[in-house]
């Protein structure tokens, strides 16, 4: 068997209700409409403030202001009396909070020790020999390089029966490289955290 819809209301204001039934007002002298408001009131409306509309809901030609002016409860419409109950509804409500467990304490240590690097290290020397010549040349002699080694002319003018260039001397420069191994003592340096637990006094943050 199909349950037969409750009619719909709605007030002047566009507000829309839903009606419950009928009780009698409690000096009998006229019936009252119990209508559960969609925004979550229940409101007892004298059925002779009402207007049946065709389709069977109902008119009511008042704003729920105009309901609940002069006291939250109880209002006066034309002389009559209406009753405002308010609809409780329960509600779970779920949050979080945070809760101190514990603490974490961070110690940093810095190690460091010695270690030992082996390193190629170049080295240049210049050995300067002097080479004696005593040789006459017709024209001055040029810086000259033979085998890596820079020879560099040392030139003097002489009398003779005719003034002529004697090649005195060379000076030879050799560049020489030698590469040494050497031990050098180099400090590293290490960070490391120690993790410390330290316990709570187990009050709340939120």
């Amino acid at each position: 068997m199909s349950q037969i819809p409750h009619p719909r209301l709605v007030s002047k204001d566009g507000t829309y209700g839903t009606v419950r039934g009928v009780t009698p007002h409690h000096n009998n002298t006229e019936m009252l409409l119990v209508v559960d408001f969609d925004h979550g009131q229940r409101i007892l409306v004298p059925m002779n403030s009402v207007n049946r509309q065709q389709d069977g809901s109902y008119y009511l030609p008042y704003g729920i202001a105009e309901l609940k002016a002069g006291n939250e409860h109880i209002s006066t419409i034309a002389g009559d009396k209406v009753m405002v109950l308010p609809i409780i509804e329960e509600e779970i409500e779920v949050g979080r909070r945070v809760v101190e467990t514990g603490k974490v304490r961070l110690t940093k240590h810095v190690n460091q020790w010695e270690e030992e690097i082996n390193e190629s290290v170049l080295q240049e020397e210049v050995e300067i020999e002097r080479v004696p010549v005593n040789r006459l040349i017709d024209a001055p002699a040029d810086i000259r390089n033979e085998g890596g080694t820079t020879i560099i002319p040392v030139m003097e003018e002489v009398l003779v029966v005719e003034k002529r260039i004697r090649l005195k001397e060379e000076v030879h420069i050799t560049l020489r490289r030698t590469t040494s191994l050497e031990t050098q003592r180099v400090t590293v340096r290490k960070e490391e955290v120690d993790v410390e637990r330290v316990p709570g006094n187990g009050s709340d943050r939120v």
